[in-house]
């Protein structure tokens, strides 16, 4: 996953550096000099962690307040799977997969369906999803294409190039930014993306593997349910697994925390640059969120 995204917004920038009249600052690889801001003014990174059904909307939304009480922040908001399930190809997918099935077997589902969905949503997001989104983006950053300059969304890359691109372009613009992940690795390459010039803040949120399974199960018909009645106002449902699968997904969430509590990604005196990178983060907030109420629990400060 971060191989893809390292090799993407490297050909991004390849891209604009060759520009006549690029002011991309980050011309040297992913990993630019990190620079010296006045860290009052620096835009945030927002980054939200926690499984399917574990709540990060709500996460996003404590984590905000807690990084910011006397403000509002607004952000620009990344998570790929917006992108997939908007995609008009993948609702024509889903669409076709719940008309033969019916959306009642998305209760428990077969192998085969969870197959079937499983390959629209990684066709999409790798191979042929979010053209127009793709082509826009393009045209913005490096301008109509030419015979001998041939654009990103000419040689697919699906949900994924467009994503990258979208979110190299916010970088760029110093806005605050808002990126969802389940957490199944580190993103160093994010956080190194920013070149320090961003206040960087982790927030994870943990619950149960019961209260999980639980939420997922309701919300995957749920959305089925909405979808099909609103197919062209409604982004169509992603089908998860929820299996061993899903148990040890789950697993390497929990076990990615300790990883990066351990390493200690905040201190930059005896953080491992292997793991964290050269850039530290500034905040990690861990959250309890198996009650009504999303609870901060635990809380990391940057140390120089």
């Amino acid at each position: 996953m971060n191989t893809f995204h390292l090799a993407s917004l490297a050909l991004l920038v390849g891209l604009i550096s060759a520009g006549p009249t690029s002011t991309y600052p980050h011309v040297d690889a992913v990993v630019p000099e990190i620079e010296s801001v006045d860290e009052d003014k620096r835009p945030v990174l927002l980054i939200t962690v926690g499984p399917t059904g574990s709540g990060k909307t709500a996460l996003a939304e404590a984590a905000a307040k807690e990084i910011a009480p006397n403000a509002q922040l607004e952000f620009s908001s990344f998570l790929i799977d917006d992108d997939v399930e908007k995609d008009p190809e993948y609702k024509e997918q889903v669409k076709a997969i719940l008309n033969e099935f019916g959306v009642e077997a998305v209760r428990d589902p077969s192998a085969e369906i969870l197959s079937r969905f499983e390959k629209a949503y990684f066709d999409t997001r790798r191979r042929y999803g979010c053209a127009q989104a793709r082509e826009d983006m393009t045209r913005e950053i490096v301008g109509d294409p030419t015979p001998t300059s041939p654009h990103i969304f000419q040689v697919g890359g699906g949900c994924d190039i467009a994503f990258d691109l979208r979110l190299s372009t916010a970088i760029t613009k110093d806005e605050n930014i808002l990126f969802e992940t389940t957490g199944l690795y580190y993103p160093k390459w994010l956080v190194e993306a920013t070149g320090g010039r961003y206040r960087v803040v982790i927030a994870y949120t943990t619950v149960t593997y019961d209260k999980l399974l639980e939420r997922n199960k309701s919300r995957a018909y749920d959305g089925a349910v909405k979808f099909m009645k609103h197919p062209d106002h409604v982004g169509a449902p992603r089908l998860a697994d929820l299996g061993d699968a899903f148990k040890s997904k789950i697993s390497t969430i929990e076990t990615g925390l300790k990883e990066l509590e351990s390493h200690k990604c905040w201190d930059s005196g005896t953080m491992n640059e292997e793991y964290c990178g050269k850039v530290p983060i500034n905040e990690l907030l861990v959250y309890d969120n198996n009650e009504k109420e999303i609870k901060l629990v635990d809380t990391y400060m940057y140390e120089k």
